[in-house]
């Protein structure tokens, strides 16, 4: 926004230059500032929050965490396989172990 009221001042003041030569006191001080900028923050983050960035972190660590469970989950079940176990017996007990890993990952977050 600053960037954006010093090209307007800039444009202002070429066109009142080809226009007029000289211009009022009053009236160059109301063309420094043709946009009246004001900042306000409306939720400033917590003192412990991280500047803000702390879900964004959150939720990278539980990425990295999800695909490092699955990784571990999809090897773990082409060893059984391998090892003669049923393919439908693997796959319930991948997806009964990745809930208990989402629901104790759960339970930390909060």
């Amino acid at each position: 926004m600053n960037m954006i009221n010093g090209e307007l001042f800039q444009q202002l003041l070429g066109q009142i230059g080809q226009q007029t030569e000289q211009i009022q006191v009053e009236a160059a001080k109301a063309l420094m500032t043709p946009v009246n900028i004001q900042e306000e923050v409306v939720h400033p983050p917590g003192v412990k929050n991280a500047s803000g960035n702390a879900p964004g972190l959150l939720i990278q660590i539980m990425w990295i965490g999800s695909l490092v469970t699955g990784v571990a989950l999809f090897l773990a079940s082409q060893k059984a396989v391998a090892a003669g176990s049923r393919r439908w017996t693997v796959s319930s007990l991948q997806a009964i172990v990745g809930l208990a890993t989402v629901g104790i990952a759960s339970g930390f977050t909060v």
